[in-house]
């Protein structure tokens, strides 16, 4: 292994920069106690079975594990607080917790993964970058920080069998094509947070039959277009109470009724 000292605004971080043949054995990968970073792709490519990450990795670098095809249980250190672009891109894990300290988690961190089904996003992260989860065929559970305010551009697009999501409560904006092409998705139900969702957020999603909007909130239909089976229900102030946008005329006509 090559490790480098790199000191920068008075912080000294030890870089992991490349490996060779030798530090691989039997698939499996041991990251020496101490390394603070994972430079940019250095496990590319490579034939890992396993890796072991110790507690003293605070960031990951962009495609570091890129197509590497790790398939063990993958423990990530508590203190890692970034993973680079396209980090885990294409690898084969099955299932992964995120450190509860995470503040950025690139875009493409883990698209293309064919056997990714669960995932928890952990307790700090603010934005979830465009195509994080792209093309995750087998993704079927994900559970959403309290922290979230922003899914960016096709975040979950092509998770075909993804089929059930509870956004947090402090989310306020779903960009375009956010969860594009999730086939199996059957309801949403969209926290009063929500400030924005747009063009083809929810495009495509052809088993989607139910979604729950607060009723401030205006959008295109743009983004549902496809949808073609989506009936659309709003809550009132009270957050409890779910009407049709019919419903809500008919009481709005009656309260009216009554002034006059």
């Amino acid at each position: 292994m090559i490790i480098k000292e790199i000191t920068k605004n008075e912080k000294t971080d030890y870089v992991l920069c490349s490996i060779d043949k030798s530090d691989v054995k039997n698939g499996i990968v041991v990251i020496p106690n101490g390394i603070t970073k994972i430079g940019d792709r250095v496990f590319k490519g490579k034939s890992l079975h396993r890796v072991f990450i110790p507690n003293s990795v605070e960031e990951i670098g962009y495609e570091s594990f890129a197509f590497s095809k790790i398939s063990a249980p993958l423990q990530l250190p508590q203190n890692l607080k970034k993973i680079g672009n396209d980090c885990f891109s294409g690898s084969n894990i099955i299932k992964l917790s995120l450190p509860k300290n995470l503040e950025f988690l690139g875009s493409g961190a883990f698209s293309h993964c064919p056997y990714l089904k669960v995932i928890s996003l952990g307790d700090s992260l603010k934005t979830i970058q465009q195509n994080t989860f792209y093309n995750c065929s087998r993704l079927e559970e994900v559970a959403f920080p309290s922290t979230l305010e922003v899914i960016k551009n096709s975040a979950f697009a092509d998770c075909i069998v993804l089929n059930n999501i509870r956004l947090p409560q402090t989310l306020k904006q779903i960009e375009y094509g956010a969860f594009m092409n999730c086939f199996s998705l059957e309801a949403v139900s969209i926290p009063k947070s929500t400030k924005s969702i747009e063009d083809f957020a929810f495009c495509y999603c052809r088993s989607l039959k139910e979604v729950v909007l607060p009723l401030s909130l205006n959008f295109r239909r743009d983004a549902f277009f496809h949808s073609n089976k989506v009936e659309f229900f709003y809550k009132l102030d009270d957050g409890t109470t779910i009407y049709t946008k019919k419903q809500i005329r008919s009481l709005q006509t009656k309260e009216k009724d009554k002034d006059l």
